[in-house]
């Protein structure tokens, strides 16, 4: 094996599994890929152990149990599941989350912003924060939204479709560029 395959412990982003119904299996299998560490709460859990999904923590408000070896299962209410799920990941010192969710709560962000790097996945859209000159290469006419209501921003190789919504101009590289520490993106998946 090549030492580019070792994956050490909390290396690779965790990934909260809240819900799946828009989520395809060819995302969720390159968010498996390396071997995360998972955290799925009740419903999510069921889902995942039906399909032989390995399962680290479920957190859930009830003695529901998983047929699967190592699961750590954390006591917590299904209203703050992802806010229990992150406060857990960052008491182990992980670095990075994937969030399946149908819900991105802004709130939660914000709190969580300064101590994990956070991407909401909902099924449709990805959604991150990005640092000033952020670039990144699209093919022409891919969609790209910028969730900032009143952050003033530059952007390269972008064309402003309405509110939030821009578009690549061509193939190639795009780049935005502002003053606050960071901004909000979502891209189509």
């Amino acid at each position: 094996m090549s030492s580019h395959h070792i994956v050490k412990e909390k290396q690779e982003p965790a990934l909260i599994v809240e819900f799946f119904s828009d989520l395809s299996y060819e995302l969720l299998g390159q968010l498996l890929e390396w071997a995360p560490t998972v955290i799925a709460n009740k419903d999510s859990a069921q889902w995942l152990s039906r399909n032989d999904i390995h399962i680290d923590v479920v957190i859930t408000n009830d003695e529901h149990r998983i047929e699967q070896d190592g699961v750590t299962m954390l006591f917590g209410n299904p209203s703050s599941f992802k806010k229990d799920a992150l406060n857990y990941l960052v008491e182990k010192g992980y670095h990075a989350v994937n969030i399946i969710s149908q819900d991105f709560s802004m709130d939660l962000f914000q709190q969580f912003a300064s101590l994990i790097n956070l991407v909401f996945i909902n099924g449709k859209q990805k959604i991150f924060a990005i640092k000033s000159g952020f670039k990144k290469w699209k093919a022409a006419s891919e969609n790209v939204y910028i969730l900032a209501s009143d952050a003033i921003f530059h952007t390269e190789g972008l064309e402003k479709k309405h509110d939030q919504a821009y578009k690549t101009i061509a193939d190639g590289f795009f780049e935005i560029h502002f003053q606050t520490d960071y901004l909000l993106i979502a891209e189509d998946l």
